[in-house]
């Protein structure tokens, strides 16, 4: 099934590399030169190309073949009955990328998931997340939209976010087009994908949206200021001053979405459970490890 929509001679937001987390060189900076010449003495250059791009693009199998006995079952080997098809959403920046999972039959009005994959806000696509997708699509008989949102650094915060919302609208006003119901929509997502999905439903209501209905947050990354996170404060100081944006040492590509200052701001945790009034939000399913199990607990404590 084809649902494509939007220019096709657009890009894809995901694929956009030149944003404004990448580092640039200022010809009147002093050190300019010397910075051309480390370019030809070493590539690559940038930290992120040393150290995130390795990690997006070696996926076990890539250079030595796996023999395909000694792999897990696809999620199309698992759930054969699952149609999965593109979704191209326009955005101002271009097209979204999404794959929908549709349950088998031919009923119309389907209750709808935007899920967000995990990731680390810096990899990943929804091909990656395609068995947890296509389970739910097939276990709750619903339509699944994955997107693939813009990832950091290139992109900081809250790009990603921005992008998820685009998806939700365009669910919300033509999911007939795919099967759904535009009024039924819940968010989902794991690690990553799971703070996407807490936040988003703050981010419609702040932008008089229709909220969707239910959140459902595995192993989600609840919070950026948890006291389980002893290494914080000193990874916001290393991330807002000895490391550029695009840094790719450990954490840095999550802190550097948060260079304004608040560490929450990812997912403006604190808010989810300080500020915001009784059942101003959907209800929220909370699937999580012990970690994070602690980390929520933690950030989340109301007064008696």
């Amino acid at each position: 099934m084809s649902a494509n929509v939007g220019e096709e001679t657009s890009p894809f937001v995901d694929q956009l590399a030149d944003g404004p987390g990448v580092s640039r060189i200022d010809p009147s900076d002093p050190a300019a030169p010397m910075y051309r010449l480390l370019a030809l003495m070493r590539s690559p250059v940038a930290l992120r190309d040393l150290m995130i791009q390795p990690v997006r693009t070696g996926y076990i199998g890539q250079e030595k073949p796996i023999d395909p006995a000694l792999l897990p079952k696809s999620a199309a080997e698992l759930y054969p009955d699952i149609r999965v098809s593109e979704l191209d959403v326009p955005a101002p920046l271009g097209r979204i990328r999404c794959q929908v999972f549709s349950p088998p039959g031919v009923a119309a009005g389907r209750s709808m998931m935007l899920y967000a994959h995990g990731g680390g806000f810096t990899l990943g696509q929804s091909e990656d997340t395609a068995y947890i997708t296509s389970r739910i699509a097939s276990e709750n008989g619903m339509v699944v939209v994955s997107a693939n949102y813009r990832l950091a650094p290139e992109w900081p915060f809250p790009a990603c976010l921005d992008d998820c919302l685009e998806v939700l609208q365009w669910m919300q006003k033509n999911g007939a087009t795919v099967g759904g119901d535009g009024a039924r929509i819940a968010v989902g997502g794991d690690s990553a994908g799971g703070n996407i999905a807490a936040a988003l439903p703050l981010k419609a209501r702040d932008a008089g949206l229709p909220v969707p209905q239910a959140a459902v947050l595995l192993a989600p990354i609840p919070t950026f200021s948890s006291s389980n996170m002893n290494r914080s404060n000193a990874l916001r100081r290393s991330a807002s001053s000895t490391m550029p944006p695009s840094s790719g040492s450990f954490a840095a590509p999550i802190w550097s979405m948060a260079r304004t200052g608040d560490i929450r701001t990812p997912a403006r945790s604190g808010q989810i459970c300080a500020d915001i009034p009784p059942r101003s939000l959907p209800p929220a399913r909370l699937i999580r490890s012990s970690t994070t199990t602690t980390a929520l607990r933690r950030s989340c404590v109301r007064p008696a």
